[in-house]
């Protein structure tokens, strides 16, 4: 089960976007954190391109949990602490971490595949630090950071989402 600690402090807490904002206000939110993170423009990060569409085969078939692992994290970043619960449940429903990482782990392209495990790394250290904001906070813009990456990545693989 994807760990997630209750968050006393959460409750009614709206300084984030909410679900279902409209991308703008996501696309501003992504921006701001990726600033946050003192790491880069993940755009710019030059990530070697496939030798084959074996991965792109790959994150639509078999191991496309690795692939809802982009699209059920971006809550995570855009929404903070009150999204916990709903990811968490999500990728609950999904997989287990273990299956979600053996898809990650899985993609037949190593840069591809480091993206997507780093991403899983990132969500299940933020998920394990929703019980204190002040934390998790500290995490989203590193989160975000590896979350456009693996964006960018599925996105020039030609991956179905």
């Amino acid at each position: 089960m994807f760990a997630v600690l209750a968050c006393t402090a959460c409750a009614g807490r709206e300084d984030h976007a909410t679900r279902g904002a409209d991308t703008t206000a996501a696309d501003e939110r992504l921006q701001e954190l990726v600033a946050a993170s003192d790491l880069g423009d993940p755009a710019v990060v030059e990530v070697p391109a496939p030798t084959s569409g074996d991965a792109t085969q790959w994150l639509n078939g078999e191991g496309g949990t690795a692939t809802q692992l982009v699209a059920i994290s971006r809550d995570l970043w855009l929404r903070g602490a009150p999204a916990c619960p709903d990811v968490a449940e999500e990728l609950d429903a999904l997989a287990t971490p273990e299956e979600v990482l053996a898809a990650a782990a899985g993609t037949p392209d190593e840069p591809s595949r480091d993206v997507l495990v780093n991403l899983h790394r990132a969500v299940s250290q933020a998920l394990a630090a929703c019980a204190d904001v002040g934390e998790l906070d500290a995490m989203l813009p590193s989160l975000a950071w590896q979350w456009a990456l693996a964006d960018d990545r599925l996105d020039a693989l030609g991956v179905d989402r």
